[in-house]
C-alpha cells in the first residue's frame, strides 16, 4: 500500500507524463490540421506561439493560487486539467468547421491556449515537491520525474502511430463529424488528462503547510524565522544573485536547446543533404541520452554530490558542446560532427535541470522573505523557461542561421553566425556565478536529514545541532516536553564530550532546564 508520498509521486509521474505525451502527439501533425481546415503557415506559428505565451501566463497564476490558499494543490491542478481537456475537445472539434476556415483555426487556436494554461501546471509539481521532500532528496526525485517526462516525450511521436489509421465517424448534437488521423488527436488529449484528473483527485494529496526549513541566510530575521521588513526588503531579497542565478541558468539551457532544435534540421540540410528522416533520427535519439545521463545525475545524487557541482559538470558540457556546434557545423563535413556535437550538448541538461531546480527551492527555502511564496517562485522558475523557447527560434531564425549564398561566400563555410557563441558564453557565466554564491552566499545550516519521529537521545541529530541553529518548526512539534529527558539526555552528552553543550547560551538553557524539573519534583512530591 503506497502511503501518501509515494501516491503523490505516482500522480505526479502521471500528470508529466500525460503532458510530455499530449505535447508529442499534437507536434508532428499540427501544420497539417491547420492546412486541412485552410489555415496558412503564419497561422500555424501563431498557434505554436499561443501555447507557449498561455502555459507563461499561466503559470504565476497557479503559483499565486497555491500560496494564498494555505499551500494547496488539489483544486489548481483539477482546474488546469479540465481546461487541458476542453482545449483538447476544441482542438478536435474544429474539423466541424473546415469550411469556415476562420472558424477552424480560430478553434484549433482556442484549443491550444487552453492546452498551454494545462501544462503550466508543471510549475505545480515543483512547488508540490518543495513541500513534501526534503532539500537533500529534491535532486533525486526530480531526476526521476525528468525521467518520466523524457520517456514520454519518446513515447509521444509513437502514439500518432496508433491513431494513423483511424476513420470512422461521429454524431455530436445531430452532426455528424469525420473522425480521422489528425483531429482525432484533441479527443487523444481528452482521454490522457481524463486519466491525469483521476491520479490527482484518488492520489495526490494535499501537502499541508509549509514549515520553516531552519535554512536562514537573512541576517535581519529574528530567532524564530520571522522577517518584518519593509517592501524595499522583500524586493531585494527577491533579486538577490542566489536567487537571480537559477533563473538566469535555466533561461540559458533552454535558450542553448531551443538553438539546437531550431537550427539542427535547416542547417543540416545544406550541409549534409539532410531531410526530415535523417533529422529526426538524430534528434529522436537524444531521448535515450539523456535518459541516460538522467540516471548518471540520479546515481550521483544519491552519493551526495553536491548540486552546485552537477550543475558545473552540466555547464561544462554546454561550453564544449557550444564550441562544437559552432566550429564543427560546416558545408560538406561528415555527419558524425552534427551527431556528436548535438550529443554533448544535450547531455549537458540533465546534470543541470534537477539540481538547478533543487538549488533554487533551497534558496527559497533559506530566505524568510520568500519561503510563504514557494508556488510564485517556482513558477517564476518555469515561466523563464517558457521565455526562452518564445524568443529563442526566432533570434536563431534571424540571426544565428547564415543563408546558403552567406554560407558558401564565408571562408570557413560555417552554418552558425558568431552569435551562435551565446552557447558558451551563457554556461560560463553559470559557472561563475555558481562559484561566487557557494563562496561567498553559502547557506548557514543544512537540513536536517533525518525526519523521523523517534523520541530525542543521544544518538539522534538533536546533540550536535549547533546553539545558534534555528530549528525546524517541524522538529520541535515531535519534541515532547519532558525535564527528566531533557536533563538525562544533556548529562549523558556531557560524559560524551560533545562540545556544543559548553556554550554559554546552553548552560543557561541548561540551568532552566534543572530548575523546571525541580520544580516538577516539588510539585509531585506534594500531590
Amino acid at each position: 500500500m503506497l502511503d501518501d508520498k509515494q501516491s503523490a509521486l505516482v500522480a505526479l509521474a502521471c500528470i508529466g507524463l500525460v503532458d510530455a505525451i499530449s505535447y508529442m502527439v499534437v507536434a508532428p501533425s499540427l501544420i497539417f490540421y491547420v492546412q486541412q481546415v485552410g489555415g496558412t503557415k503564419e497561422q500555424y506559428g501563431y498557434i505554436l506561439s499561443a501555447f507557449s505565451a498561455a502555459s507563461f501566463c499561466a503559470k504565476p497564476l497557479l503559483g499565486t493560487w497555491t500560496d494564498i490558499s494555505g499551500n494547496k494543490f488539489r483544486v489548481p491542478y483539477l482546474t488546469s486539467v479540465v481546461f487541458a481537456c476542453l482545449g483538447g475537445f476544441l482542438y478536435f472539434y474544429a474539423s466541424a468547421y473546415k469550411e469556415n476556415t476562420q472558424v477552424a483555426v480560430g478553434l484549433i487556436l482556442a484549443g491550444r491556449i487552453l492546452g498551454g494554461f494545462g501544462a503550466a501546471n508543471a510549475a505545480l509539481g515543483f512547488a508540490y515537491l518543495a513541500s513534501v521532500i526534503p532539500p537533500g532528496e529534491q535532486t533525486k526525485t526530480n531526476s526521476l520525474l525528468s525521467m518520466t517526462r523524457i520517456i514520454g516525450m519518446a513515447a509521444g511521436p509513437g502514439f500518432n502511430v496508433l491513431l494513423k489509421d483511424i476513420n470512422t465517424t461521429i454524431n455530436i448534437g445531430g452532426e455528424t463529424i469525420q473522425i480521422d488521423f489528425l483531429n482525432s488527436v484533441g479527443l487523444f488529449l481528452v482521454t490522457s488528462n481524463l486519466i491525469a484528473m483521476l491520479c490527482i483527485f484518488f492520489l495526490l494529496k494535499e501537502p499541508g503547510p509549509r514549515l520553516k526549513t531552519g535554512l536562514s541566510t537573512v541576517s535581519e530575521c529574528s530567532g524564530d524565522g520571522e522577517c518584518v521588513g519593509s517592501r524595499w526588503d522583500f524586493i531585494k531579497q527577491f533579486f538577490a544573485v542566489e536567487i537571480v542565478l537559477p533563473v538566469f541558468t535555466i533561461f540559458v539551457v533552454n535558450s542553448n536547446f531551443q538553438l539546437i532544435e531550431t537550427g539542427f534540421a535547416p542547417a543540416a540540410f545544406h550541409a549534409l543533404n539532410w531531410g526530415p528522416v535523417e533529422t529526426s533520427a538524430v534528434l529522436g535519439s537524444t531521448s535515450i541520452v539523456l535518459f541516460l545521463c538522467m540516471l548518471v545525475v540520479f546515481f550521483l545524487s544519491s552519493k551526495k554530490v553536491k548540486d552546485e557541482v552537477l550543475v558545473m559538470i552540466g555547464s561544462c558540457f554546454w561550453v564544449v558542446g557550444g564550441l562544437l556546434v559552432y566550429f564543427l557545423w560546416v558545408a560538406d563535413t561528415a555527419g558524425w560532427h552534427f551527431v556528436v556535437s548535438v550529443i554533448v550538448c544535450v547531455s549537458g541538461f540533465p546534470f543541470i535541470a534537477a539540481s538547478n531546480r533543487s538549488l533554487f527551492t533551497r534558496r527559497v527555502d533559506a530566505n524568510p522573505y520568500l519561503e510563504t511564496r514557494h508556488g510564485f517562485m517556482q513558477a517564476l522558475l518555469s515561466m523563464f523557461a517558457s521565455v526562452a523557447g518564445i524568443i529563442t527560434p526566432g533570434f536563431v531564425a534571424a540571426y544565428v542561421l547564415r543563408d546558403p549564398e552567406e554560407v558558401e561566400a564565408s571562408q570557413f563555410h560555417r552554418e552558425l553566425n558568431p552569435l551562435a557563441l551565446y552557447m558558451v558564453v551563457g554556461p560560463l557565466l553559470t559557472i561563475v556565478g555558481v562559484t561566487y554564491v557557494s563562496i561567498f552566499k553559502p547557506l548557514k545550516a543544512e537540513p536536517f536529514a533525518d525526519d523521523s519521529d523517534e523520541e530525542p537521545n543521544e544518538t539522534t541529530g538533536l546533540v550536535d545541532n549547533p546553539a545558534n541553529r534555528r530549528r525546524s518548526s517541524a522538529m520541535v512539534i515531535k519534541q515532547k516536553l519532558n525535564p527528566h529527558t531533557e536533563v538525562n539526555r544533556r548529562m549523558s552528552a556531557q560524559c560524551m564530550g560533545v562540545p556544543q553543550y559548553d556554550t554559554a547560551v546552553e548552560r543557561k538553557r541548561q540551568s532552566a532546564v534543572y530548575a523546571i524539573a525541580g520544580l516538577a519534583n516539588e510539585l509531585a512530591d506534594e500531590f
